[in-house]
């Protein structure tokens, strides 16, 4: 009965947000003309939007549809943004097998508002929630891939010089799965273990393990010259030679 009643109070969620939705656009385009500054307006929103979106790994903002409005733009990239940032949330928490937190469950519920009738300074502090746990996502190296959190996250980034850095993000059981699968390479797979827990002391400690020496080559004896390899092969070749020619003369 709770999950029915859940589902209910979702889908009248969502049947609001999109009837919100439907009134925005509705107004835009039954509206006068954008003007200049809202050309302009639309514009900085789009840069404002961009690079929380890139971090989330959806390639950027989201362009500005015919003759929408910078309010209605405005909110429609914070609904996109705080519904992938939930998405992404439920996913890393279902990965990890933890609860969400009380930042995260505020997100998921956020989602499933209607938007477009907030204020515009509900919209600011909650876009400012939702840039502030995207940085938390991209910062938290525990954290793999957005789309799938069991596989491995690259992050670039441009480095002093202007190079381009990568460094990779997740969870280490996924890099140590090979090595539990073959047996062969389960002392590799504990060192690289030892390695991803802490660099600095692995480092520091086979810096300082003293390395055996290699062992000696093995001992050869004296080996025979070509000169004397040739001359056994004549003499074995002419002593077999020579009884078969006697043979032959006595029969």
């Amino acid at each position: 009965m709770a999950q029915t009643s859940r589902a209910v109070a979702e889908n009248v969620a969502w049947l609001n947000k999109s009837q919100g939705e439907i009134r925005a656009r509705l107004n835009d385009v039954q509206g006068k003309p954008l003007s200049n500054d809202d050309l302009r307006d639309l514009r900085q929103l789009q840069e404002r939007y961009d690079d929380p979106y890139r971090k989330l790994g959806l390639g950027g903002s989201p362009p500005p549809i015919a003759n929408e409005s910078p309010r209605t733009y405005n909110r429609r990239c914070l609904g996109g943004m705080i519904g992938e940032v939930a998405a992404v949330s439920k996913r890393v928490a279902y990965h990890q097998r933890r609860d969400l937190t009380k930042d995260e469950a505020e997100l998921v519920s956020l989602a499933r508002s209607d938007l477009y009738g907030l204020s515009a300074n509900a919209i600011t502090n909650f876009r400012q929630q939702a840039v502030e746990a995207i940085g938390r996502l991209a910062a938290d190296k525990s954290v793999g891939d957005f789309a799938d959190p069991s596989r491995p996250r690259v992050v670039e980034k441009r480095g002093a010089g202007g190079h381009i850095e990568r460094e990779t993000f997740g969870d280490s059981a996924h890099f140590m799965e090979p090595f539990r699968q073959s047996p062969s390479l389960c002392v590799v797979g504990g060192l690289l273990s030892k390695m991803a827990a802490d660099p600095g002391a692995f480092a520091a400690r086979m810096a300082t393990t003293p390395r055996q020496p290699p062992p000696p080559p093995p001992q050869l004896g004296p080996q025979p010259t070509l000169s004397a390899m040739l001359r056994d092969i004549v003499q074995d070749a002419v002593a077999a030679a020579l009884p078969a020619r006697g043979s032959r003369r006595k029969q």
